[in-house]
């Protein structure tokens, strides 16, 4: 529920020129030249390039299907919070967990373009023995550097 009195919003965050104009009433096409801008300098944070690169993804995935049987499961809230799980720890974590779904999107062209600037591992249902592993490789570089 929104409140009647919209929290006022600081200047100094990144996302301000977006986010203010859209909860004080949104001036549609100074937010939409605002955001171009920072397409063409290419000065977006990392998880939103992430997420419009999965958003895209998404879209493609949907224009490609033939039934329609699954979509919400597929295009629906679960994915939208898989999205949101990803690209906002995927560029600033060494590993995110995810469900198969996800890890499928993630490896489209568009996703995967993205996210090989990142060094996280993606780990699913699939893959949790890695995960294992990879946990235990890390422990000789941990106990080498705090000499345990």
């Amino acid at each position: 529920m929104l409140s009647t009195n919209p929290p006022d919003i600081q200047d100094i965050s990144i996302f301000n020129m977006f986010v203010k104009p859209i909860i004080k009433g949104p001036d549609e096409e100074e937010a939409l030249k605002s955001f171009e801008e920072q397409v063409e300098k290419e000065q977006f944070c990392a998880a939103l390039e992430l997420r419009i690169a999965l958003e895209a993804e998404m879209l493609l995935k949907r224009k490609r299907r033939k039934s329609d049987k699954k979509f919400n499961k597929e295009f629906g809230v679960s994915m939208q919070n898989d999205i949101d799980h990803v690209s906002s720890f995927a560029p600033y974590c060494d590993a995110v967990t995810t469900d198969r779904g996800m890890v499928k999107l993630c490896k489209g062209e568009i996703a995967k373009s993205v996210l090989k600037k990142y060094h996280c591992i993606l780990f699913s249902n699939d893959n949790l023995g890695q995960l294992n592993d990879w946990i235990n490789s890390l422990y000789p570089k941990v106990a080498e550097q705090f000499k345990v």
